[in-house]
C-alpha cells in the first residue's frame, strides 16, 4: 500500500513538472514571438524612414538646381556669392559685406541683398520645398584674429558675428518684396554668429577637417543656410539601429 501511494506522489510530482514545464515553454513562445513582432516593426520604421531620407536627398538635389537656374554664372561672380551643394549660399567677400569691426551692412551689401533674398525666399518657400525646410540661418562668421588674447578674441567675434547675422536677417525681412511671406520667415529664419568656431582654410575647406591653416579673408564672411527634415528622420534612423 505504501509503495502505492508513493508511486502515485511521484506520479502528482510529474504531472506537476510537466505542468511548469509547458507552462514556461508557452511563456518562453510568447516572449520570442513578441520580439519578432517588435524587430520587424522596427525593421519596417527604419525601411520606411530609409525611403523618406532617399526622398529628402532627391529633394535637396533639386533645390540645388532650382538656386542654380535661379542666379547666373554673371549674378553669382558680380556679388562674389557661392552656392555650395549642401545648398549653403556664401557670401565670400568681406569688403563688401560689413567695416572692418563694424556690423553695420555696407551699401553695396544692401542692393545685393535687395536683389538676392527675395528671389532666394520665392524658391524655399514655394510649395515644392516649404515642408522639407525646417528652418534657414543667416551665419555670421569671422576669422580667429583681434589681439593675441585668444579667449577675449573668440567673445568679441562672437559678438560681432552675431551682429552682423542680427542685422542681416533686419534688412532682409524689411524688405517689402518679402512683406506676403512676413509669418513663414518668423516661423523659420533664425540669426547666428560662429566667431571664428568654423575658420576656413585657402581651399575655402574648415579648418577643423582639412588641418590646414587659417585664411582670414575666406573666414570672414555670411552664409545662408537650410536645415532640412532630412537631418530628423537621418536622427531616427540611427537611433532605431542602435
Amino acid at each position: 500500500m505504501e509503495k502505492e501511494e508513493q508511486l502515485l506522489e511521484e506520479i502528482n510530482d510529474a504531472e506537476q513538472w510537466i505542468s511548469l514545464s509547458d507552462l514556461m515553454s508557452g511563456l518562453m513562445l510568447i516572449f520570442l514571438l513578441i520580439a519578432v513582432a517588435f524587430m520587424l516593426k522596427v525593421e519596417k520604421k527604419q525601411e520606411n524612414m530609409r525611403d523618406l531620407y532617399k526622398e529628402f536627398i532627391e529633394k535637396e538635389q533639386k533645390l540645388n538646381l532650382a538656386l542654380k537656374n535661379e542666379f547666373t554664372v554673371e549674378e553669382l561672380t558680380k556679388w562674389k556669392v557661392e552656392i555650395l551643394p549642401t545648398n549653403i549660399i556664401r557670401f565670400k567677400s568681406p569688403d563688401v559685406l560689413f567695416p572692418i569691426g563694424k556690423n553695420e551692412l555696407q551699401p553695396l551689401f544692401k542692393i545685393i541683398l535687395k536683389e538676392f533674398f527675395p528671389r532666394y525666399i520665392k524658391i524655399i518657400s514655394s510649395q515644392e520645398f516649404s515642408d522639407y525646410v525646417k528652418e534657414f540661418r543667416v551665419e555670421g562668421h569671422t576669422d580667429s584674429s583681434w589681439n593675441n588674447n585668444i579667449h577675449d578674441s573668440y567673445i568679441y567675434n562672437l559678438d560681432l558675428s552675431q551682429g552682423r547675422a542680427k542685422n542681416v536677417l533686419a534688412y532682409s525681412i524689411s524688405l517689402s518684396q518679402v512683406s506676403d511671406k512676413i509669418d513663414w520667415l518668423k516661423s523659420r529664419f533664425r540669426a547666428v554668429g560662429f566667431s571664428s568656431s568654423n575658420t576656413l582654410d585657402e581651399d575655402s575647406n574648415p579648418c577643423k577637417d582639412s588641418h590646414k591653416l587659417e585664411d582670414p579673408e575666406k573666414s570672414r564672411r555670411v552664409e545662408f543656410k537650410i536645415i532640412t527634415k532630412a537631418d530628423e528622420v537621418l536622427k531616427q534612423i540611427e537611433l532605431l539601429g542602435r
